[in-house]
């Protein structure tokens, strides 16, 4: 089973890589909209639920000045998948959100035009 890595609308490549790859504990979101901030803080304590019914991971969000976010989990995740929704929250309030666009795992690349993914990985 094959999930994507990352999305680009610009030129409509979709990569894709092998289901256990898509772990890991740091990853990118794009559009952010933050719910309670006209400016967010350099750093955010979360839950960060990266997917519908997802019970959500402990981590630190890092808003970005482009209106993107780094996120890094306390703990390793299972399939966070570009195109899912990610959303954080402090408790039951719901501080903002945006769209996973590639996960920071070294072993995948980035676009498919550059390189292959080594075949021992997958």
């Amino acid at each position: 089973l094959s999930l994507p890595v990352a999305l680009s609308g610009d030129i409509n490549i979709n990569t894709s890589a092998p289901y256990k790859l898509h772990a890991g504990d740091e990853f990118f979101v794009e559009r952010c909209n933050w719910i309670p901030f006209d400016n967010p803080p350099e750093e955010i304590r979360g839950r960060v639920h990266i997917r519908y019914n997802h019970p959500g991971i402990d981590g630190t969000i890092y808003p970005q000045p482009d209106g993107s976010a780094k996120i890094v989990l306390d703990e390793n995740a299972r399939a966070i998948t570009p195109g899912q929704a990610c959303v954080f929250y402090d408790g039951d309030v719901v501080l903002g959100g945006g769209w996973i666009t590639r996960t920071a795992n070294p072993k995948l690349q980035k676009n498919s035009q550059e390189k292959e993914l080594d075949p021992a990985l997958t």
